[in-house]
């Protein structure tokens, strides 16, 4: 075999094995690509969940104040009619001592 068959020959062992490392790279990158495409996949679902997940808390905030706010009116009407009738009691309280008062002392007389 001559010195020149010799080169082709380890040129084309050279060339073999550059189909195969790069047949072995494209098979690398493809896997790659697909579990790229995956994880972006999975990525956007978890960002849909967490975007419908704080959509439901604050819709579930927005009805606490709401409800929040209704019982303080409530308790506010409440205080005011308490007052109301703690008024009313104090006065019923003076009047009957005047009139308490006001018998005994007819009674006195």
């Amino acid at each position: 075999m001559t010195a020149l068959e010799k080169a082709c020959c380890q040129v084309q062992g050279m060339v073999s094995e550059l189909k195969a490392d790069f047949s072995s790279a494209l098979l690398e990158l493809s896997r790659i690509q697909h579990g790229d495409a995956q994880l972006r996949e999975s990525i956007e679902q978890s960002r849909q969940q967490c975007s419908q997940e704080g959509a439901r808390l604050q819709a579930l905030v927005f009805s606490l104040k709401h409800e929040l706010g209704e019982a303080l009116c409530h308790i506010r009407q409440l205080s005011d009619r308490q007052q109301q009738l703690q008024q009313v009691l104090e006065a019923t309280q003076l009047d009957r001592g005047q009139v308490v008062g006001h018998l005994v002392q007819q009674s006195n007389r």
